[in-house]
């Protein structure tokens, strides 16, 4: 139920920043978040918790996308409309996003 919380609250057009955690009851496996662009479909940046127990992209500006698209602006500013935690199979994981870079907004 958390992460359906966390999920519909976080799911927005313009999302800056993001942290994901590993759920504390995985067991095996790469937790793993995943975003896309359009509802589940399209680009998909996925970002998967390191051996620190954690990740964190504090500028999504910074990352790069490989898209063919038109009107594709190359980085994952402001561009993600979907969030899955269990990343495609892997163990869940929680998501914090914000609004802003480097941790900014809301």
């Amino acid at each position: 139920m958390r992460r359906l919380a966390a999920l519909l609250l976080l799911v927005s057009t313009a999302l800056a920043a993001t942290f994901v955690v590993a759920d504390p009851a995985f067991a095996s496996g790469t937790p793993r978040a995943q975003f896309w662009v359009d509802s589940f479909s399209g680009d998909k940046l996925d970002k998967d918790v390191t051996s620190s127990g954690a990740a964190f992209e504090p500028d999504l500006s910074r990352l790069g996308r490989d898209c063919w698209v038109f009107g594709c602006f190359n980085n994952w500013n402001n561009v993600i409309s979907s969030i899955d935690t269990t990343g495609g199979g892997q163990p869940g994981t929680y998501v914090i996003v914000w609004t802003d870079a480097n941790l900014q907004g809301s």
